[in-house]
C-alpha cells in the first residue's frame, strides 16, 4: 500500500532561474524576499538552473559557490527538498 501525503499549502511560486551568471545573485536576493515575509505552508518549484551539487548535474561540474548560494537558501527558509520518484529530470 502506497502512503499519500496531503499538504495544506496557502502559496505557490512557480520560478524559472537566470542561466546567465550576472543575473543569479539578484535571483537568490528574489527568492530570500519571496520567504522572508511568508509564515505559512507553500511550495516553490519550477527551473531553478542552480543544483544543490555534482550529484545533480549528468556530468558533475558545478560551480559550489552557487550551490552554497542556493543551499543557503533552502536551509534558511527551512525548505524541504520533494524528491522525484522514478529518476533525474532531463530535457527530452
Amino acid at each position: 500500500m502506497q502512503k499519500k501525503m496531503v499538504f495544506l499549502v496557502e502559496l505557490l511560486q512557480l520560478v524559472y532561474g537566470p542561466t546567465y551568471e550576472d543575473k543569479k545573485d539578484d535571483f537568490i536576493r528574489e527568492l530570500f524576499d519571496l520567504h522572508s515575509d511568508w509564515e505559512g505552508p507553500s511550495i516553490t518549484g519550477g527551473d531553478f538552473n542552480m543544483v544543490r551539487g555534482p550529484d545533480d548535474k549528468s556530468y558533475g561540474i558545478v560551480c559550489f559557490s552557487w550551490c552554497d548560494k542556493f543551499n543557503g537558501w533552502i536551509d534558511e527558509c527551512g525548505l524541504l527538498e520533494l524528491h522525484l520518484q522514478g529518476g533525474k529530470v532531463h530535457m527530452g
